[in-house]
């Protein structure tokens, strides 16, 4: 929730059991991060069959501009 509230999206309090089920519930979630540190994240909602779009991109202010959401893994 502390990216969702960077990109300035969400300013109540988490509300649990939703929080877990709107990550669950996309088709792909990604998590930019670097060791004990998330820097930002995006996902995926589909119909599951010919459409998806992308959704809810934030990375932190601090670190905004250096790329991050155009990253590849090396994984």
């Amino acid at each position: 929730m502390d990216l969702y509230r960077a990109g300035g999206w969400w300013q109540e309090e988490p509300l649990g059991v939703r929080d877990s089920q709107m990550i669950r519930g996309s088709l792909c979630f990604l998590l930019a991060r670097e060791p004990g540190a998330r820097r930002g994240m995006g996902r995926v909602i589909s119909d599951g069959a010919s459409d998806g779009y992308i959704q809810d991109v934030v990375v932190l202010p601090e670190f905004r501009g250096r790329g991050i959401a155009a990253r590849s893994s090396d994984a």
